[in-house]
């Protein structure tokens, strides 16, 4: 699956699955920056690092925002990371649910979403985001949530 999806290739009112892994060149990437602090001799002969985006892209429609695209599922990462205390590689893990949101960049000043980082639909809670030209970009999103979930101590809170 690309990084950028287009709209209005999307089923109306339906949704597609998504199942991303580390053979997605641009999951690869995110990978990688996972691992950047690290050189691979860090780590050399470890073949335990991956990444997966297992979930839901789904396309909406209502008379205020018009399309508007939903994404959710679950992100997990298994990557190398420096322990806090030795400094040496050890495999840290991510699991976070995904539940991201993008409606029009025009509607950010219209209804005045520009210091917004929440939206709701249909009773449900989404981080919310903005698309133009008619695309979304899934990269951005999933990288904010690695990084955002990213043990910042590796290893701090095991004995």
């Amino acid at each position: 699956m690309e990084n950028r999806q287009t709209i209005s290739k999307l089923p109306k009112e339906g949704s597609i699955e998504v199942y991303l892994d580390g053979e997605t060149p641009w999951m690869a990437e995110l990978l990688e920056e996972l691992n950047e602090d690290l050189t691979d001799s860090d780590y050399e002969g470890e073949g335990n690092a991956s990444i997966e985006f297992k979930g839901e892209l789904i396309r909406k429609w209502n008379d205020r925002f018009n399309d508007y695209i939903i994404l959710t599922g679950e992100i997990r990462a298994s990557f190398y990371a420096l322990e806090i205390n030795s400094g040496e590689a050890i495999l840290d893990h991510i699991e976070v649910p995904v539940r991201a949101c993008w409606i029009q960049e025009e509607l950010r000043e219209k209804f005045g979403y520009e210091e917004e980082t929440e939206i709701w639909f249909d009773e449900d809670e989404y981080d919310l985001y903005f698309y133009t030209r008619n695309n979304v970009e899934i990269k951005p999103v999933l990288s904010e949530y690695l990084f955002l979930n990213k043990n910042p101590y590796p290893g701090l809170s095991e004995e």
